[in-house]
C-alpha cells in the first residue's frame, strides 16, 4: 500500500510540475489517463475476485470519471485554439 501511495504522489508531482508547454502537458495528462485506467482495473478486479470490499467500486466510479473527463474535455492546441484530444 506504501509503494502504491509513493508511486501515485510521484505521478502526481509530476503532473503538477508539467511546464506550459504542450508536449509537457499532453505528457502529463497521458499520465494522468494512464494511472487512473490502470487504478479503475485494479479495483474492479479487485472487488469481483473477492480481494476487496465493494466499497472500492465507489473509487472505480471517480476513476472512470476521469478517465471519461480526460476523453472528453478537449485540450488546448497550438496558437490557443482548442482541439479535441
Amino acid at each position: 500500500m506504501r509503494t502504491v501511495a509513493g508511486l501515485l504522489v510521484t505521478t502526481g508531482w509530476g503532473q503538477l510540475r508539467a511546464r506550459p508547454a504542450a508536449d509537457s502537458l499532453a505528457e502529463a495528462r497521458r499520465s494522468g489517463l494512464g494511472t487512473a485506467g490502470v487504478l479503475l482495473v485494479a479495483d474492479v478486479l479487485s472487488v469481483l475476485t473477492g480481494r476487496a470490499r465493494r466499497a472500492h467500486c465507489l473509487d472505480a466510479v471517480v476513476e472512470a470519471g476521469w478517465v471519461l473527463a480526460r476523453w472528453c474535455v478537449p485540450t488546448q492546441g497550438p496558437g490557443g485554439g482548442r482541439r479535441a484530444a
